[in-house]
Order: C-alpha cells, then structure tokens, then sequence
C-alpha cells in the first residue's frame, strides 16, 4: 500500500513539472546516460553560447525508459533534477531514434530539430548569464536523468528587436510585408495593431529564422474610413503595429502604416480638387437627368474587392436606412485594383425629381453621396462673362404654358433667390433673355489676378425644381493705365505710383475688362493728394474726369484728362454700376517759372479797327426721336424690384443699337442719381432691371443723346411703388403727374393716392395691380374725387395694367377691389367701345333728322 502511494506520489510529481515550466525541485528522473555537447565524443567544457542562441545536443548514448521527454537546464551536474528550467516542449523518443528524418519542435524560447539521436535548437533567450548543465527527462519513474557530460556557458543577451512595414502606406486590404531582425533564433512572434475602437488585437504570428529574422506578408486591416463630407485634401488613418515574444519578455518598436480614406475622385461632371468625402452633397453641382450614362471613380477603397453603385430609389427621400440600401439593385458593378482604384459608367435609372442619393460600396463599407435629377434642360449663352450681361436662357421639357421660375444660388448666403419668371410655350420649351446677377467682385491688388465665380441658376414649375445651368462670371480688373499694361489684370488697391507718373492736363488711358454693362465714370479722388489711402470718405470731393459705356462683354476704353491736383499720389476710382475699383498713382505738380516785371514802355496810339461780328456756325435741323419708358414693380427673396421697358423711334421708324441712359431721383428732380446706360436692340426697345432700396417715390427719367443724326430726347415718369406684406406684393404706378400719398389698405381692399399737375394739361396713370389680389378684374372700380371713371385694362401674367386719363388739377384717386360693380367699370377696351358705337349712333340720327327737314321742306 505504501509502494502504491509512493508511485502515485512520483506521477502527480512529474505531472506538476510538465503543466508548470518554471524553476522547481524534482526529486525523480528517468532516463540515463550522457548528453554531449556539439560532439559525438567527450565534450569541451564551458562551451558558450549566447542566450537566445543554438546548441546541439547528441543524446544518442541516452538510455529511455518513457515515450516522451523534455530538456532541463540546471545548475549542478548530478543525475537528480534539481531545480532549473523546462525550456523544450515533449519531444517524442522516437523522434531522436529516426535516422531517415528529422522533426521540429516549436516553443516558447525557440525552435529545435529532432533526428538521428540529435537535438539542435535554441536555448532560453532570457537564460542568466552562467554555467549550466543540460537535463533530459523523459517521464518514468526513475532515480535518475541523463545529464551532459560536461557545462556551457551562456552569454547574457540583450535582444534589440525590430520591426519594419512596407510599404508604409496604401490602401486597406493591401497586401503589406513585416519584417524585422534581433528575434531569437526560430522562435514565435507575434504581431500586433491597434484598433481605434477596441486597443491592441493579435494581427498573426510568425516564426523567426535560426538567424532571428522575419518576414511576413498579409492584408493590411481596414479601418473602414471615408473622408468627411466636402471636397477634401487626401487623408489618412495611422495604424500603430508592434511585435513581441508570447511571454511579453522580448518585443519591438512601433512602426506605422498610413490607411488612406475612402474617396471619390469624379462623380458625372464634378471631378474634386482632392476626394469627395461621404455625405458630400452634389445636389447642387452634379444635375443628372434620367438615362444619363456618368462617370464615377473612386480612390483608396478596400484593395481588390468588388464596388457596387446603387441608387436609392424612384422616390425622393431625406434619409436611406441600412436596410433600405440592403433591397436597393446596384446599377453598377466594378472591381478596384491592387491600390483601391476604379472607374465605371453607370445610367441613371427613372425616378422623380429632386435630390436623391448614391452609394458606392467596397467589400467592407460603403460612402454616400447627394445628387441632382431634374426633368427639363436649360443651357446660358453666353456661359461666361462680367456681371450684369444679358444672356439667353433656353430650355425644353417644361409642362406646356406654364410660368417658370428662375433662381440663382447665392453662394455668400448659401441660399437660392428668386430672379425672374417666364412662360413656356405650348410645346414646353422656354427661351428668354435677362441680365446676369452681378456679384460686384473685383481682382485682388496687383496685376496677376483673374478669378471667376461660378452662379448656379435653377428653372422651377409650381415649386418643383426643372433644370440647372451654371454661368462663369469674371471678377472685375483694368488691363492698362497709362503705358503701363497689367500681366493680367490690374485688382482693386494696386498701387501703380511707381510706374504711373502724369502731370495735370495730360491725357491718361485707361482700359478695363468684366465691368457691368454700362456707365462707366472715371474720377480722381480731389485736388489734394490722399497718399495710399483708400477710404470713402475721400470721394466726397471727388473729381469726374470721364464717363465712357463698357460693352455687354464689360470692357471699355477711355482717354481722359488729368485734372488741376496738387503734386503726390493720388487713387483714381472706376465705377460702373455696381460698385468700384481703386487704383493709386503719382501726380507730378508743374513748378511755375517766375516771369520779369517788364519795363514800362510808350504805347503808340493806333486807330481802331471794327471787329467783324462772327458768324453763328448754323446747327443742323435734326429731327426729335421718340423715347417711352414704362416701369412694373415686383417682390423678390432680395426686396424691390423694378423692371423698366421702353422703346426709341425717329419719324415711326425703330432706332438700334441707341445709347439710352437711366437715371433717377428721390426729390422730385432735385438731383438726380445715374443708374445704368444701355444700348437698345435691333427693334429699338430697352430694358433695365433694378433693385431699389426701398418702396416709395421716385422719378425716373430715360434720356438718348445727341447723335449725327438725331437731336436728344428724354422721357421722365413718376414711380410710386408701395407693398402689400400678406400676400409678397408689389403695386406700381407710372404717372406723367406727382404722386403723393400712395397707400394700400388690406382690410378694405383700396389703393389710393393723390395726382396733381399743372392745369390745363392732360394727365395719366398706369396702375399695376397684382393678380394674386385683384384676381377678378370686373370686380374694380375706379373712383377721381368720388366719381366713377372708365378704364382700360391689359391682362399680364402677374398684374392688371390699368390706364386711365384726367385733367390734370389736384385729384384724390382709388382703386376699389370689392364685390361685382353695377355699373360697367372696365372690360378691356370697353371705353373705345363705347365711343365707336354711339359716335356713330349719334350721326346717324343727326343725318336722319336733317334729311327729314329736307324733304319736308321741299313740299
């Protein structure tokens, strides 16, 4: 029995050395005889070996009595195992007996290779540097372990392990490489990244060679990233790898490998400054239109993987669920490359108008993108040019005879604004020309700016957006002053003193290029020099030197005269329009030269000669044109505005390309302020469009200038205009009177005001009454002074535009939009009417009546 516990005791003894590798006391071993060191014969004592490093072992004169057996190292040489360390896994007996191969062992400190009665393989790579004895023990039950003949001596190691990644940047799912140096020889490596969300996670393991090097090859981990919502500059993910032995004991640095972020490079007509990010919204910039074929690209997704485009649906949605993507059917597929490229076409599917979005989906994640599908066209001609020019706006696939509107993206506000309205024809298609927002943007000082913006516009119908088309619109700059010629153009603030030297009374160039259509005026800021200043105050006292018209291409020329100004640097102003631009140079002030006091001298008397009287040069007889000019208010996004029309006509014939210029004024003609100069067309007409500041009154005067063949004219009305805030509206009023007291009140529905004029004359109003308040014209009545007067009437497509005549004295008139009027108030030309019927009507009596006194007579 107490054999028996002995033996049991000896088992759970070698159990315990096996499941626990650290340094213990043994009292049994198993095998026997002699363990010799890098030799067959008598081994040398006190070989060294560097810890970490190899040693053979020959353990072909061990006698075994297990299947199985381990290597210890130990400190004494005595057959008893004493304490020491494990560092072999099992390694089986006949392993070591086979002479036709070898076997490989792997464990903690290292590698070893097993045949023909040898083991070669590593020693413990943290071993203290010392003289030790190598152990076998192979499981028995025994009294003894065979044990080397003699010690080695292990050099203490300080492993300086390293670890590389290359290439050190790419995409994710790349195929990258690590290798690294200073491991122990044919031991385990494991390496390590860190992920953002969860730390360090065990990437793989390797093996280091007999020399202590790696070299391994994978996937690199995808962080699954997309640039941020906007055309951004490349950008990337740093993930952190390090490598270490199992035990933690030995490990490397930290290198770094740079993930670059999912991106699009082109997406149909947009193509990005760097990478459009997910969730960039395009709505406004890429429009598509159903059955469109596009482009899209895209940069640094996942490394060889299948991409899928998909669209979100027929209808127009705010956001796309995962699962809703899930059910979506890709309208495209593709493949990127080893570098995460790729680039395919894809047609746009059916779906309604409006915004819609895209995803582009790699193997891993996926990036979202907005865009634009319209239903009508339009397209500008021209596409480019200055603010302010007019252009033609063309279009198709509009519902038939409906009013369209067009807006125009506000890019410093970032919101769309009304501009203008149209009407499509029967067959849908709209064709209109109108002036170009002008942005009043200038080219920065110096001489080598010349930026444009781009304006977006937007044709809508009933609210529902139609089409887009973009117009190129250049900043402002002058191309020469004096001989001095800009590189490109010359910005707001460049100071040319340096170069542009004049004197007072010399006659200065000066050119510019992308002004506002129009009035172009020249001044110099005053008689005293202001240096390099350049503040509004300075032109209080400005001097005009010269006005010129800068063509729809907003270019112009003009020599003009330097004025009577005291000698330094002085700024010149030239201002369209819109606004102005500022340039500096130098004015050299004359020196006088002093004259001699003459000596007196005697005057000899002469006998006085007759002037002859001139004879006056006789002016041509010129004949008058005539010049109209009709005014119609409207309310935008913006405020007021006003749209002006007239026509310019000599003997009943239309005068083209006549330059008429606007003015107005806000004290009844007190002063009047320039507004614009344009140029009328082929049928003599004009138009200007023009945002007042405030409602109210104004005079507006349109005058075309002498010519060689014609006299000037001038036309001049007042303008009354006044707001009806419930409904967005504006009321107009063109008058030849003064109008004063222009009001509308809402609850009653009357607007009213006072005209007067000099008497006898005649006097008329033209009265624009908004439709979205008068929509039933017969429902008007006119009052002058309480009376009941006729009127004509013309439908437009916004407005009722009333006329009527007086005498011209002082008279209170109201236009009452009540209930249906008894009496016949307006009804198109019913005043004509009614002096074409009963004119006749009464001569026909008087001639029936005379006829019958004739012939009564006659009897």
């Amino acid at each position: 029995m107490l054999k028996r516990n002995v033996k049991i005791l000896l088992i759970a003894s070698i159990i315990a050395i096996l499941v626990i590798p650290t340094t213990y006391l043994s009292t049994v071993a198993s095998s026997s005889g002699s363990i010799k060191i890098n030799t067959m014969g008598s081994s040398t004592p006190g070989y060294q070996v560097q810890a970490g490093g190899n040693v053979n072992l020959y353990l072909g004169g061990v006698t075994w009595t297990g299947q199985q057996f381990y290597l210890f190292m130990g400190a004494d040489s005595s057959t008893q195992m004493g304490s020491g360390l494990v560092y072999t896994p099992l390694i089986d007996v006949y392993d070591i007996s086979r002479t036709t191969a070898t076997s490989t062992y792997y464990g903690d400190y290292g590698t070893w290779i097993v045949g023909a009665g040898w083991v070669n393989g590593s020693i413990p790579y943290n071993q203290a540097a010392g003289n030790y004895y190598i152990k076998a023990v192979d499981g028995s039950v025994s009294s003894s372990v065979a044990v080397s003949d003699t010690y080695i001596t292990v050099i203490a190691s300080t492993f300086n392990s390293t670890l590389n990644v290359s290439p050190p940047q790419g995409t994710g799912g790349t195929p990258i490489t690590f290798t690294g140096s200073g491991w122990p020889g044919g031991s385990t490596v494991q390496i390590f990244y860190e992920d953002p969300s969860f730390g360090w996670k065990l990437l793989s393991a390797t093996q280091a060679n007999a020399q202590g090097y790696i070299s391994y090859t994978c996937e690199a981990p995808d962080m699954k990233r997309s640039l941020t919502n906007y055309d951004s500059y490349e950008g990337y993910t740093s993930i952190s790898f390090k490598a270490q032995s199992p035990s933690g004991l030995i490990y490397s640095g930290i290198t770094y490998f740079n993930e670059y972020q999912r991106g699009l490079v082109t997406l149909g007509t947009a193509t990005a400054n760097g990478l459009y990010g997910n969730g960039t919204d395009l709505s406004s910039t890429v429009r598509l239109k159903t059955g469109d074929t596009i482009t899209v690209s895209g940069k640094w997704f996942h490394a060889n993987s299948p991409i899928y485009i998909r669209w979100d649906g027929k209808q127009v949605v705010g956001t796309v669920t995962h699962d809703q993507w899930a059910a979506t059917v890709p309208i495209g597929q593709t493949a990127t490359n080893a570098n995460g490229y790729f680039t395919t076409t894809v047609t746009v599917p059916e779906a309604n108008a409006g915004v819609h979005y895209l995803q582009v989906e790699d193997s891993q994640t996926w990036l979202v993108v907005k865009v634009y599908l319209s239903i009508g066209s339009l397209t500008i001609s021209p596409v480019s040019g200055p603010g302010g020019a007019t252009v033609q706006f063309i279009g198709s696939a509009y519902p038939a005879s409906s009013n369209v509107d067009l807006y125009y993206y506000d890019s410093s506000f970032g919101t769309w604004k009304y501009w203008t309205s149209t009407t499509s024809t029967q067959t849908g298609t709209i064709q209109f020309s109108t002036e170009i927002p002008d942005l009043k943007s200038t080219a920065y000082s110096g001489e080598y700016s010349n930026y444009s913006t781009t304006i977006s516009f937007r044709t809508d119908v009933n609210g529902a957006s139609y089409a887009y088309a973009d117009y190129t619109q250049f900043a402002r700059g002058l191309t020469q002053v004096g001989s001095r010629v800009a590189y490109s153009l010359f910005g707001n603030g460049t100071n040319l003193a340096s170069s542009v030297n004049v004197s007072p009374g010399d006659s200065l160039y000066i050119a510019g290029k992308y002004f506002h259509p129009g009035i172009i005026y020249i001044k110099f800021d005053g008689a005293t020099s202001t240096g390099d200043s350049y503040v509004a105050s300075q032109w209080t006292s400005s001097i005009n030197v010269g006005s010129t018209t800068a063509s729809q291409s907003g270019s112009f020329g003009i020599y003009v005269t330097v004025p009577s100004v005291d000698g330094g640097q002085h700024s010149v102003a030239v201002e369209d329009s819109q606004t102005s631009l500022v340039f500096g140079l130098k004015v050299t002030a004359p020196t006088p030269t002093p004259t001699t006091t003459p000596s007196p001298t005697t005057i000899p008397t002469t006998s006085p000669t007759t002037n002859p009287t001139p004879t006056p040069t006789p002016k041509p007889n010129l004949p008058t044109p005539s010049i109209d000019l009709t005014c119609k208010g409207s309310i935008t996004d913006s405020g007021s505005r006003v749209q002006m029309n007239g026509q310019v006509t000599l003997n009943g014939n239309t005068v083209a390309n006549a330059l008429v210029s606007i003015s107005y004024s806000i004290d009844n003609g007190g002063s009047w302020r320039s507004l614009t100069m344009v140029t009328t067309e082929s049928d003599g007409t004009y138009s200007v469009d023009w945002r007042p500041d405030v409602s109210g009154y104004y005079l507006i005067r349109a005058t075309c200038d002498t010519t060689s063949t014609m006299n000037s004219a001038s036309k001049t009305v007042s303008l009354a205009l006044t707001r009806d805030e419930e409904q967005h509206s504006v009321f107009t009023v063109n008058s030849n009177s003064t109008i004063t007291q222009f009001a509308f009140d809402s609850t009653n529905g009357k607007l009213s005001f006072v005209a007067s004029g000099p008497s006898p004359s005649t006097g008329y109003v033209e009265i624009y009454v908004p439709k979205s308040i008068l929509g039933d014209i017969s429902k008007l009545t006119a009052t002058v002074d309480g009376h009941k007067v006729s009127f004509d009437y013309e439908s437009q497509a916004d407005a009722w535009l009333i006329t009527f005549s007086y005498t011209h004295s002082s008279h209170t008139i109201v236009m009452a939009m009540g209930e249906d009027q008894q009496a016949p108030v307006g009804s198109g030309n019913n005043g004509q009417i009614i002096l074409y019927v009963v004119i006749p009507v009464v001569v026909a009596v008087v001639v029936t009546l005379a006829a019958i006194g004739l012939l009564k007579r006659r009897k």
